[in-house]
């Protein structure tokens, strides 16, 4: 990611959530195996291929997405990809 997190914390975005848009601001910071989960989950990899890849269960892998999700203050892992991805490359 080129974005640090710092930047990606600070950033604002507008996110069409059901039939309103909102503003989105990122309130925690990710861990290190969060950023790692949030690289995979940018890509679209699945949660079974990003436990394989990084040598953790895929349980493991669930508990990320979902700290990941809080923290974005999204509701599901496709809205945190698409945030996730304009923070990278914004």
């Amino acid at each position: 990611m080129s974005a640090t997190v710092g930047q990606l914390r600070e950033a604002r975005w507008r996110v069409k959530v059901g039939r309103k848009t909102t503003d989105v601001e990122m309130r925690g910071e990710l861990s290190a195996r969060e950023r790692d989960v949030a690289r995979l989950l940018v890509r679209g990899v699945s949660n079974k291929e990003i436990a394989r890849a990084l040598g953790i269960e895929v349980v493991t892998v669930k508990k990320h997405v979902g700290n990941i999700l809080r923290k974005l203050e999204v509701r599901n892992r496709t809205q945190a990809a698409v945030l996730l991805a304009v923070g990278v490359h914004s």
